[in-house]
């Protein structure tokens, strides 16, 4: 996922992603552009970059 962090989502989202994950064995890998924080990001994805500029 590339984002500026500015992504909300749903509880019931996060529940159905979280659990996908685990069925398929996925890992989420976030971009995190700009000087936003991570804390939405870190909801879901196993490892974020943050690039400042």
């Amino acid at each position: 996922m590339i984002t500026d962090a500015l992504c909300d989502i749903s509880k019931e989202f996060l529940d159905k992603l979280k659990q996908q994950k685990e069925q398929r064995e996925l890992n989420i890998l976030s971009i995190l552009i700009g000087h936003r924080s991570e804390k939405p990001l870190a909801k879901f994805s196993d490892r974020i970059w943050a690039i400042k500029d």
